[in-house]
């Protein structure tokens, strides 16, 4: 396997497109990358389409991680004239290598088009990592099949590098001032340690992933009276919202609402201190995960199975097989979101039950982690 130098290399643009899903499932990667060429400048070359997302240069920033962001609306590269300066920019920061982490539905076809991009931005060296659900032209594949958990590709195609992932971590840089906020909202809340609570994310900005408000609300009261366990609802401020809506009926002092209050690395924080997470295939998700929270995950079968579970191997998956499946809408007007819709509050009931259990077997230290 061919290696590279890290005293040769100054100056890396890493390219990663998405909100906070798409950039948690990423940080491994760049862990691994800035651990590599520790004494390499780092800056991020990403799209931001300022429609009310947290897109990856807004959770980065937070991070401390880059040096330098470039950061362009994507529907801007339709005009010659904002390729052009786009591509200006990047010659500017003159760097060595681009490391470019695209989208796992990115084709050949269109990963040829941004090499050559970066060819005419003065970048020689551009390591892209691949994945194989679309063909060069374009076309998902909708065929049954098993591809890797999207942490693993990423990580996998640092290889051309010679660089070998021994070992996944996160490596969020939490800090005292965000588990500072977090106590004080907790104690603010009603939350405590003393008793356990579950982080629930019941929404999603994506239509073709939204489990049925009505059962949200349905579980929730279920696990608050027969569980004994307080909720705290995570994400931002649609999440706020609909979090009022469902917990019309719960028990005043049993929940509390988080999203819309806390920064990405403060929402991690909280969730490292849940018992577990329960929600839809969404960022919070992964952000529990990528802290050691274990996961009830509702999924729909837009997708490809597995690529997207939160990574890991003590997470409960609810995704249901049926015949249209791997169909990648965004929004599901055929079928009315059967793949969700045939997913019980039962069946997630019985998972949230399982999932308590294993943690209240926890041992004692195990618990004083989790709280």
């Amino acid at each position: 396997m061919k290696t590279t130098n890290p005293e040769n290399i100054r100056n890396i643009l890493i390219y990663r497109c998405g909100t906070i899903g798409d950039t948690i499932v990423a940080v491994p990667a760049v862990s691994l990358l800035m651990n590599y060429f520790k004494k390499s400048v780092f800056s991020l070359i990403t799209a931001n389409s300022g429609d009310g997302k947290v897109w990856a240069d807004e959770i980065l920033r937070e991070f401390n991680w880059f040096q330098n962001f470039l950061t362009y609306p994507s529907g801007d590269l339709r005009k010659p004239k904002n390729i052009l300066r786009l591509i200006r920019r990047v010659h500017e920061l003159n760097p060595d290598m681009v490391v470019y982490m695209a989208s796992d539905k990115n084709s050949g076809m269109r990963i040829l088009r941004d090499r050559i991009f970066f060819f005419l931005s003065g970048v020689r060296r551009f390591i892209p990592l691949r994945s194989s659900k679309a063909t060069f032209g374009g076309h998902l594949r909708r065929s049954k099949r098993i591809y890797p958990r999207e942490v693993i590709r990423l990580t996998e195609g640092l290889k051309a590098l010679g660089i070998e992932n021994r070992e996944i971590s996160f490596h969020l840089p939490i800090q005292d001032k965000h588990i500072q906020k977090v106590s004080k909202l907790i104690d603010e809340s009603g939350l405590d340690s003393q008793r356990h609570f579950i982080g629930m994310c019941p929404w999603s900005k994506m239509e073709a992933k939204r489990w049925p408000l009505e059962r949200y609300a349905q579980l929730g009261e279920k696990l608050i009276k027969e569980l004994d366990v307080k909720i705290a609802i995570v994400g931002g401020e649609e999440e706020a919202v609909v979090g009022e809506n469902i917990s019309q009926f719960w028990p005043k002092d049993r929940w509390a609402i988080f999203a819309g209050k806390l920064s990405i690395l403060e929402t991690a924080e909280l969730l490292r201190r849940c018992s577990f997470y329960i929600g839809n295939d969404t960022g919070a998700m992964h952000l529990a995960a990528a802290v050691g929270t274990s996961c009830v995950a509702i999924f729909s079968a837009r997708d490809q199975k597995e690529s997207w579970f939160p990574f890991g191997d003590h997470h409960i998956i609810l995704r249901k097989d049926v015949p249209c499946e791997n169909c990648y809408l965004t929004e599901c007007q055929k079928y009315n979101l059967r793949c969700l819709k045939e997913i019980s509050v039962e069946e997630v009931w019985v998972s949230c039950q399982k999932m308590f259990e294993i943690r209240r077997k926890a041992s004692p230290k195990a618990l004083n982690d989790l709280t």
